[in-house]
């Protein structure tokens, strides 16, 4: 997969979406290789 640098809320809410059914399943969530613009806009949104 190539590195993407922009994320957008929908892309947000696909991340938030994925880690909370994780989260009822009991696993974990990991991001790998992370741009900083992407991590940045992470950070910000908390």
């Amino acid at each position: 997969m190539a590195p993407h640098n922009f994320i957008d809320s929908s892309g947000i809410g696909a991340l938030v979406s994925n880690h909370k059914s994780a989260l009822e399943q009991g696993v974990k969530t990991l991001l790998k290789n992370v741009t900083p613009q992407v991590m940045s806009v992470l950070v910000i949104t908390g």
